[in-house]
């Protein structure tokens, strides 16, 4: 009987990741333009460079900010803090993305959130799947995270 109610709840597990999966693609290609910026530091300052060169196109641009200050830059230019309730999670750039969507937006530049290889890949080759991705510097940071030599943190 255990076994039956084990599979039953993988049974549904796996739909749910299925469907989500589906929703995600989605969302994700009504937005024409996602640029994501990754690297070991200055990923919020070219968020915000980026943004404002985009929105200088007259083109309604969202951005988000995960550094010193976790923050949403609105198509109107008004900036959000964001408030969390518990750690940083990757599954908010879901969230990203459908608000995105709904207003509309040209594009979408956001700092990626991930410092652990296994999260970064769930991130940017499942979630975000930038058409842009920027590389800020390489510089060792986060060693505890990627790994301390250069192969450990490819």
């Amino acid at each position: 009987m255990n076994i039956i109610i084990s599979c039953g709840i993988i049974g549904v597990l796996l739909i749910y990741l299925w469907t989500e999966k589906l929703i995600v693609n989605r969302i994700r290609h009504t937005i024409p333009l996602v640029i994501a910026i990754t690297g070991s530091r200055g990923k919020s300052s070219v968020v915000r460079l980026i943004a404002s060169g985009l929105s200088a196109s007259g083109q309604p641009i969202l951005a988000k900010t995960t550094g010193s200050r976790a923050s949403l830059i609105l198509p109107s230019g008004d900036e959000e803090v964001l408030t969390r309730r518990g750690i940083p999670n990757i599954r908010e750039q879901i969230a990203l993305l459908n608000m995105c969507s709904r207003l509309h937006a040209y594009a979408l530049v956001v700092e990626v959130m991930s410092i652990k290889p296994e999260n970064y890949a769930m991130e940017i080759g499942k979630i975000l799947q930038p058409d842009i991705l920027v590389l800020t510097n390489i510089r060792p940071d986060h060693v505890e995270a990627i790994g301390e030599t250069p192969d450990e943190a490819a």
